[in-house]
Formats: structure tokens, C-alpha cells, sequence
């Protein structure tokens, strides 16, 4: 016949520690020995030195984050049934109405209108193919 066992005696518990455990002073040393590495010092935790291949003067305020999968994110959006095309730039940083006036001045007579609050910048009309172009030539 088989016995039963309680609930009590079924497993043992497992204990959490509620405090860490101190090394022994010769762990402690082996351990910052063993390091090949030397520690950084606050001097080299400082931020890394700005580029010098182009003034600041010419470098542009805003930026065109690439997406996870390494595309530019310009998007062809269609309203009213396909009788009204928009390009749509997304998630623009920094200075967005820069971006809409330099993009302006590189399509010439297109409307654009730029909501700042979401890093967009809207073209009316299909202009995704030309403003990829544009945004990969600036270095985007």
C-alpha cells in the first residue's frame, strides 16, 4: 500500500536571502586583481568629442531616424477614397518646420504642412519615391 504524503513534507522550501552575503576578504582581493581592465576615470567618462568634418554651421537641426528595419520613414497615405495622396515623413526630430522648408525648397510648389508635436511633416501628393532620395542624399 502507498503512503501519503503531506503537503508539508512534499518539497522542501526554497529560502530567499534577505540581505547580501559579504566575501571573504581574500575573494574580495583575488577578484580586483584579476582585472584586466583599468577602471575609467571620470576624466574619460566624459562625452566623446564632436565631429570635425563639417562646421556646425552646415549641419542640419533636424534628423530622420531610420526605422528597426533600416528603412527611411516616409509613408504614401490615401484619404478620401484614393482622390486625395499625401506623403507623410515620420518621426522627425528636432527642428521640424526646417525640415518642411528645405523640403519645400527641393520639390518647389508642392503644400506641405508640418506638425511639430508628432515629428511629421505632411506633402500633398506622391512624393515618396523623391523625398526617400532627397533624405538618403542628405545622409539620412
Amino acid at each position: 500500500m502507498q503512503s501519503l504524503r503531506t503537503l508539508s513534507t512534499a518539497a522542501p522550501t526554497l529560502r530567499t536571502r534577505t540581505a547580501p552575503v559579504a566575501l571573504p576578504l581574500f575573494f574580495a582581493a583575488t577578484r580586483s586583481s584579476s582585472s584586466t581592465a583599468p577602471a575609467a576615470s571620470p576624466v574619460e567618462a566624459q562625452a566623446p568629442p564632436a565631429p570635425t568634418g563639417a562646421p556646425a554651421a552646415e549641419l542640419p537641426r533636424y534628423s530622420v531616424p531610420r526605422t528597426r528595419f533600416g528603412q527611411l520613414p516616409v509613408y504614401t497615405e490615401f484619404k478620401k477614397g484614393g482622390a486625395q495622396v499625401f506623403t507623410v515623413i515620420r518621426k522627425a526630430e528636432g527642428d521640424i518646420r526646417a525640415l518642411q522648408t528645405d523640403l519645400s525648397r527641393f520639390l518647389r510648389s508642392v503644400s506641405s504642412q508640418s506638425k511639430p508635436a508628432q515629428g511629421q511633416v505632411i506633402l500633398r501628393g506622391d512624393w515618396t519615391r523623391e523625398t526617400k532620395e532627397w533624405l538618403a542624399a542628405r545622409g539620412f
